[in-house]
């Protein structure tokens, strides 16, 4: 009981400081998107989704930083319930890790099942990082196999 009256309480705190009452929405999306596609495809990178993630993370850091400086000079331990709700920090911080690692090991499997020349779809659905990893792990393995160095 304890749980739900702290939470009501930290959500009135943040609505009265301006905070989202949904916190972590979008990070919660990120991983079933991926489990929505067929197996052995990729989906297509959701930056948009990540972007607004990061854009919330630093919103609740730069307001836990703030609510942390007015506990410590002013006193203000009403702010306490409040600076440790915002564990969601650390939520979508593994979301957003887990979203990526799953990404990474779609695209593992492409590999291992189609070589260095994966299919079109999967190409055009991944980020520009993504591309360059792995044309660099293209490009390391083929001096591997033939003894050649970078």
């Amino acid at each position: 009981m304890r749980s739900a009256v702290h939470r009501a309480c930290c959500l009135t705190r943040a609505r009265e400081r301006g905070v989202h009452a949904i916190f972590c929405e979008k990070a919660l999306e990120l991983v079933p998107e991926l489990h929505r596609a067929r197996e052995g495809q990729l989906p297509p990178f959701n930056e948009d989704g990540l972007r607004q993630v990061l854009e919330e993370m630093k919103a609740l850091y730069e307001q836990n930083q703030s609510d942390v400086n007015e506990v410590k000079s002013g006193g203000r331990s009403d702010l306490i319930p409040t600076i440790k709700f915002r564990h969601c920090l650390l939520r979508n911080r593994r979301r957003m890790a887990a979203y990526l690692y799953d990404r990474l090991l779609r695209i593992r499997t492409l590999r291992w099942e189609y070589g260095s020349v994966l299919p079109n779809a999967a190409w055009s659905h991944m980020s520009a990082e993504e591309v360059s990893e792995l044309l660099l792990s293209v490009r390391l393995g083929k001096c591997w196999a033939s003894g050649t160095v970078l």
